[in-house]
């Protein structure tokens, strides 16, 4: 299982402790995957989580080498959430989707495991805003076995 550590105090961008972890074909082929529905569906998709996501990989196939820190952030990992917990939001629920989904919650596993906690969710007053629930993110922290930095 891969570790992780807050990158600095009260932070929720997430720092990979083991990297030499790794399974680079399983890896290799899961990103491989978001990047195949991503190019079908760009237009819908977040571009900032793709992004994200291309960084923290190829980020992770530099530290082999280089031995720096491999940074994943909340902004990233947050917006994979949604497409595996969001209930309430049609475009997230388009059987189109489906394979991104499943692709998106696959990479979900492979870095954190099973635990989906929704420590990221719709406010019902304000639709396009979204809550940053601290309590449940220390919970699926937890799970996690994260290292909290003090």
């Amino acid at each position: 299982m891969l570790k992780w550590e807050q990158e600095i105090i009260n932070s929720k961008d997430l720092v990979l402790l083991n990297p030499e972890d790794i399974e680079w074909e399983k890896f290799d082929f899961l990103f491989n995957q978001i990047i195949k529905e991503y190019n079908v569906y760009k237009i819908e998709i977040s571009e900032l989580m793709i992004n994200g996501l291309n960084k923290f990989y190829f980020d992770s196939k530099e530290s082999v080498e280089k031995e720096e820190e491999i940074v994943l952030k909340y902004d990233v990992y947050s917006k994979m959430l949604r497409w595996i917990i969001t209930r309430n939001n049609p475009r997230y629920l388009q059987v189109k989707f489906d394979e991104f989904r499943k692709a998106i919650k696959d990479l979900w596993v492979f870095l954190f495991g099973e635990y989906f906690q929704e420590f990221r969710y719709p406010n019902p007053i304000k639709k396009k805003q979204y809550i940053n629930d601290r309590e449940e993110w220390n919970k699926w922290f937890k799970c996690i076995e994260g290292k909290i930095e003090k």
